[in-house]
C-alpha cells in the first residue's frame, strides 16, 4: 500500500436539479404550486391564481423551481405547496438532450420519459429567454448548470 492516497474514488455528486450551482447573485420569487407534475429544476410560468406557478408552456416565464427539503431531488412538489422560482442566478437542471456551453436554453416537456429536460436543440422546445448553459452536458448526465439573467416580463419565444 502506498504511503499516501494516489486517487480518490469517492466524491460528492456534482449537484441535483433545483440546487443553486454556486454563490453567484441570485433571485427567487415565492408562490404556490398549481399542478401535480412540477419537480425541482422545472421551469414555471405565472399560474392562473394569485402567486401561483404552473408548468411552463407558452406563458410568462417565472423561473426555475429551486430544490426544497420537502421534495426529494427527483421528487414532485405537491399541489398548493409554497416554493421558490429562481429567475436570476446559476442553477442545476436536468438535461434532456445535448447541452452546449454558452448556447440558448430550451425546455422540452416530452424528454426524459415525459418528465421533461433542457437542451440546446430548439425543435419541440420552449426557449427560456435570458438563459444560457454554463457547461456542456449529454442527455444522460445527471445535471447541467444554467445561467439565468432576469428579464422582467420575458415571454418565451
Amino acid at each position: 500500500m502506498p504511503p499516501f492516497q494516489t486517487s480518490e474514488a469517492i466524491r460528492p455528486a456534482k449537484g441535483f436539479p433545483g440546487q443553486m450551482a454556486d454563490t453567484a447573485e441570485w433571485n427567487a420569487n415565492s408562490g404556490f404550486i398549481q399542478g401535480t407534475t412540477l419537480r425541482p429544476g422545472s421551469p414555471v410560468q405565472v399560474g392562473t391564481g394569485e402567486r401561483t406557478f404552473a408548468a411552463l408552456t407558452s406563458g410568462v416565464f417565472a423561473g426555475i423551481l429551486r430544490h426544497h427539503i420537502t421534495a426529494a431531488p427527483n421528487g414532485i412538489f405537491d399541489e398548493g405547496q409554497m416554493v421558490a422560482a429562481v429567475d436570476m442566478g446559476h442553477i442545476f437542471v436536468r438535461p434532456g438532450g445535448a447541452c452546449t456551453l454558452g448556447s440558448p436554453v430550451y425546455w422540452n416537456a416530452t424528454l426524459n420519459s415525459g418528465q421533461g429536460g433542457y437542451t440546446s436543440t430548439a425543435a419541440g422546445g420552449t426557449r427560456i429567454l435570458g438563459a444560457e448553459f454554463g457547461a456542456s452536458a449529454a442527455a444522460t448526465d445527471p445535471v447541467v448548470m444554467v445561467k439565468l439573467v432576469k428579464l422582467p416580463g420575458g415571454i418565451p419565444a
